[in-house]
């Protein structure tokens, strides 16, 4: 029903606090506007399948200035873009026919992505251990920007990265899942720095250890809308 969810994985809130929910099993996108419990379906037909108006398993979404909807279908390997107003949907990123790849072109199970203020597209690209940047309108090829050097927990590796949330200077804040830590990637840096979590990648319930990094991703979107408040929302976490 339109006021149910089935596995929600990603939300994003817009300045006007409508909410929109990466309704993962329903394979669709529900937006419910400020003050409202009923949702609206704004991307995605509650159908699985790899045609341009059909999503299978999105797990995260993001909203940019101009109300156009970006999708990270997971199922399908690739970064949707409904246009606001529009009946059209593109693929920004990854195979419009939903095949996973390792090449610059294309994603395995995109997990997370952020659309910065000029519409380029950073991706979590949980199977390839990366995360990739996409210029607006260059579909075909992408750039490693973190990551990308095969799995493990060295400081210039990842592990199933799940979510990126990148701030005014183009520093990349990345939801290091596998290993069990919070990456900041400084803009150009080969490397990353662990600022939350242990740097071996070793999970726990220890004050320096985290185990179940979803309530991370929130934080990370919560430091995107708040930049100076970064201490505050990690200690509030830790």
């Amino acid at each position: 029903g339109t006021d149910q969810l089935n596995y929600p994985t990603g939300v994003f809130v817009d300045v006007n606090g409508n909410i929109y929910v990466a309704d993962q099993n329903n394979h669709r996108i529900q937006l419910f506007n400020a003050g409202s419990t009923k949702g609206v379906t704004v991307a995605g037909n509650g159908t699985a399948g790899n045609s341009f108006f059909q999503l299978n398993f999105p797990t995260s979404v993001f909203v940019d200035a101009y109300g156009n909807v970006y999708v990270a279908d997971a199922g399908n390997h690739r970064i949707q873009k409904w246009v606001s107003g529009a009946r059209s949907v593109t693929t920004v990123a990854g195979s419009a026919i939903g095949m996973p790849g390792s090449s610059n072109s294309n994603l395995s199970n995109p997990q997370g992505l952020f659309v910065d203020k000029n519409e380029n597209v950073y991706v979590a690209d949980a199977g390839n251990h990366r995360i990739m940047f996409f210029l607006k309108d260059s579909v075909k090829f992408g750039i490693p920007f973190a990551g990308g050097r095969g799995v493990g927990t060295a400081s210039n590796q990842l592990n199933a990265p799940a979510g990126i949330v990148v701030d005014a200077y183009a520093n990349m804040y990345i939801v290091d899942r596998g290993n069990n830590r919070i990456q900041r990637w400084k803009a150009f840096d080969s490397t990353g720095v662990t600022i939350a979590g242990n740097a071996n990648g070793s999970g726990g319930s220890g004050q320096n250890q985290l185990q179940f990094l979803l309530h991370w991703l929130l934080a990370i979107k919560v430091l995107y809308m708040w930049p100076t408040q970064e201490t505050t929302v990690f200690n509030n976490l830790l």
